[in-house]
């Protein structure tokens, strides 16, 4: 009897994950499912089961409900309730674990590695193809799809499909949370399927151009150096034709890209780090330190309406969490990163979970990572494909 609930609690966790997934990564935000949040308990079940029966994620996982309780601590200390529109924002650190074990559940059988791949490589596909139409517009079906899944009518107004301007938001609401899309497929397919995916590498890297995220580039260079380093040091360089090839494609279409792109450009003339994105958040943070009222040990919990509490809007996941949740929120909050840096060496140093962390770390000093609802939801996405890819290992006790 056990068992049987513990199956049909699988099958309601799994089938909550992908309406997230099919919500997040193809659905409008105008058009977005509502009855995922039925399911929730189903995964918040299996998460439960997961920490127990799973010793090598438990600590990960553990993170996020710390955070969780922090905020709910914060939240009652100042209004003696917990009020219901703080909670559901305050669930999204139980609502990412919840989707990033999905697939870790020991004693069911779930579909071959290969069989996964072509799955994601359909969603790769699909959204690529959304993505090639908004680029070519075709009988003005680009700019439609654009106003769908990113609604900035004046923007897109001004802006659509004019070189050097354009910022491809694809599927989502903005061009960053595109970015670290297409920056997670870049090492997904460099670390899982290098040869035998090279074509869809390619095309991930193109369109990760045409996003023009600064603040993403910037993390994947950081992480193309870090991995040489770490490479260099092991003595495993090895410098194939098919990686020459390869690198001199990259590099042509990083050139080509950057040639065109003004925001890309505006990393080499330095013109980024004085623009009026980075002025704010900076300012943001210099407010925070210097205001002699905020509680820095607590911070002051959830902010819902940003321009409205504070007069701006926040856009660094950093700052955010410094702002809702003080010093404690923000050790909390890095204790993510260690947890996942840490679990990287219980899979003999698998360097994506490593670098993909540090990726999302350094897109969380400009953008909204697991504060934001889709940006969540890829991390999410990313972490359960790969913690299947290597759920023997973790499951092994």
């Amino acid at each position: 009897m056990v068992e049987v609930i513990k199956k049909y609690v699988y099958i309601g966790a799994v089938f909550y994950a992908l309406v997230c997934f099919l919500d997040a990564l193809f659905i409008p935000l105008n058009y977005s499912l509502d009855f995922d949040n039925y399911l929730f308990p189903f995964g918040l079940i299996h998460l439960v089961f997961v920490i127990i029966k799973v010793k090598r994620v438990r600590m990960f996982l553990l993170f996020f409900i710390l955070i969780f309780l922090w905020g709910i601590y914060v939240e009652y200390f100042y209004q003696n309730t917990v009020r219901v529109e703080y909670l559901y924002q305050l669930f999204y650190f139980i609502k990412w674990p919840v989707l990033m074990v999905v697939f870790l559940n020991p004693g069911i059988q779930l579909p071959q590695k290969e069989s996964i791949h072509k799955i994601v490589d359909t969603i790769f596909l699909v959204s690529s193809l959304l993505s090639i139409v908004m680029i070519t517009n075709p009988f003005n079906l680009g700019f439609e799809l654009q106003n769908l899944y990113a609604p900035k009518e004046y923007i897109n107004f001004i802006y659509y499909n004019k070189p050097g301007t354009y910022r491809l938001a694809g599927v989502f609401l903005n061009s960053n949370d595109n970015a670290l899309f297409l920056g997670a497929f870049i090492l997904y397919y460099v670390f899982h399927r290098t040869k035998k995916a090279w074509y869809f590498l390619t095309l991930a890297i193109l369109l990760f151009f045409i996003a023009q995220s600064r603040t993403v580039l910037l993390g994947l260079l950081v992480i193309v150096l870090f991995y040489f380093i770490y490479k260099v040091i092991k003595n495993k360089i090895i410098i194939s034709k098919t990686f020459k090839k390869s690198l001199i494609v990259f590099l042509l279409i990083g050139i080509f890209v950057m040639s065109i792109s003004k925001n890309l450009q505006s990393l080499l003339t330095g013109k980024a780090f004085q623009s009026n994105s980075i002025m704010v958040r900076y300012n943001n943070l210099k407010h925070f330190i210097s205001d002699s009222d905020a509680n820095k040990l607590m911070g002051s919990g959830v902010i819902n309406d940003p321009l409205k509490n504070i007069g701006v809007y926040i856009d660094s996941e950093i700052v955010a969490i410094l702002m809702q949740f003080g010093v404690v929120g923000l050790i909390l909050w890095s204790f993510l990163f260690f947890g996942a840096f840490r679990l990287s060496l219980f899979i003999k140093y698998n360097m994506f979970l490593f670098l993909y962390f540090l990726l999302i770390f350094i897109a969380s000093l400009t953008n909204y990572t697991f504060l934001g609802g889709q940006s969540g939801v890829i991390i999410s996405f990313f972490i359960a494909l790969h913690f299947y890819l290597n759920r023997g290992k973790l499951e092994s006790l």
